[in-house]
């Protein structure tokens, strides 16, 4: 619907993300704020894929939550980084980081997940497609850390058949730009 639509626009606004990236508040706040916006919207995103929603307009709203994923996955990561020296080194330290090992690896996936989506053309509009290129492209950068070199080898040959397919300008600029993000040294 109408109303349905207006809604997830402004579940997936980037500026909700505003209070996730503002340095000047907690860390610790900001993180779990990210946690709860994330398991919010991923469940909305299998509400969507458990219904079995098969018409176009449900696959232009599970785009934009992809996308918007993408986005939080790309801050959740900013924010693991900067609270990573903030963590106690105490007796809990190692389980500590067997979750944050388990975070990481979600954040992976989800940048797995979209890049599956963009082999399935025959769901997703050439714009639902964009969205999540642009969206991919943005992330990236910050998501890239995680990424082992066997992932990074496997999804840069991913994304260099992508592009050979690709018309939209745009989509080839962003495909440019992730290339080149993958072929960069990690830092």
């Amino acid at each position: 619907s109408k109303r349905g639509a207006a809604l997830l626009r402004r579940l997936t606004a980037p500026e909700n993300l505003s209070f996730n990236r503002n340095k000047t508040l907690p860390v610790g706040s900001r993180l779990q704020d990210a946690m709860l916006i994330l398991q919010s919207t991923n469940a909305l995103a299998k509400t969507y894929v458990q219904n079995g929603q098969v018409d176009a307009s449900a696959h232009s709203e599970l785009a934009a939550l992809l996308a918007f994923l993408l986005q939080l996955a790309a801050t959740g990561t900013d924010l693991l980084e900067e609270y990573l020296p903030l963590i106690p080194k105490d007796e809990h330290y190692a389980a500590r980081m067997q979750g944050l090992a388990q975070v990481k690896s979600g954040l992976v996936n989800m940048l797995l997940g979209a890049e599956v989506t963009l082999t399935e053309t025959s769901l997703y509009s050439a714009d639902d497609l964009s969205l999540l290129i642009a969206a991919m492209a943005d992330s990236l950068p910050a998501m890239k850390k995680y990424l082992a070199d066997d992932f990074r080898a496997e999804l840069r040959d991913k994304l260099t058949r992508h592009r050979t397919m690709a018309t939209r300008p745009g989509d080839i600029k962003n495909f440019d730009r992730m290339l080149a993000d993958l072929a960069a040294p990690q830092t």
